[in-house]
């Protein structure tokens, strides 16, 4: 167990393969004593919920780039 007991899972959704942030954000969160876990880039949504739930996971961090093809 994590010193804070906190664990976190991250990853890139979808078809993102942009994972500055997220990596960026992990690493902070490690100093802050969070187990951290990464799933990777373009991990689709269902594989996330499958991890965080396994993991029991305290928070889900996420990265998405929206473009104009996206709509958002």
């Amino acid at each position: 167990m994590s010193p804070s007991g906190k664990t976190v899972v991250a990853a890139a959704l979808g078809e993102c393969v942009h994972v500055a942030g997220v990596m960026n954000f992990l690493r902070l969160a490690e100093e802050a004593g969070w187990r951290t876990i990464f799933l990777g880039p373009s991990v689709p949504i269902a594989e996330v919920i499958a991890a965080a739930e396994r993991e029991k996971a305290d928070l889900v961090a996420v990265s998405y780039r929206l473009t104009p093809d996206t709509g958002e």
